[in-house]
């Protein structure tokens, strides 16, 4: 923020910082079945921390039981994203990797 201050003494940008966690232990699967849950499944309760803002997001498709979820952990927020919009936003981000068309992991 002092950068931004330095630079420009009226630039004053929001900023929203968020961490990106791949853990290989965890994974989630359709209730009673063994397949992946499908691409841009969100988890933001039961699991998730009650009172940080966090969620898990399997963004992209895998193999039977090789989807791993991102953790993502909201850590400073000054633009005030709902909790929806961020997580569209997150699964958005996901496919605009120049090299695939398709949805890619964070970690792969």
């Amino acid at each position: 923020m002092e950068v931004c201050k330095f630079l420009d003494a009226n630039w004053c940008p929001k900023f929203l910082v968020m961490v990106a966690q791949k853990n290989h232990h965890t994974n989630f699967f359709q209730p009673g079945s063994p397949d992946n849950v499908p691409p841009g499944t969100v988890i933001d309760n039961k699991v998730c921390h009650p009172r940080n803002n966090d969620f898990y997001m399997c963004a992209h498709a895998g193999m039977i039981g090789t989807t791993r979820p991102t953790h993502y952990h909201v850590l400073y927020d000054e633009i005030g994203f709902s909790s929806d919009d961020l997580q569209e936003l997150i699964h958005n981000l996901s496919y605009v990797y120049q090299r695939s068309t398709t949805a890619i992991s964070v970690g792969s």
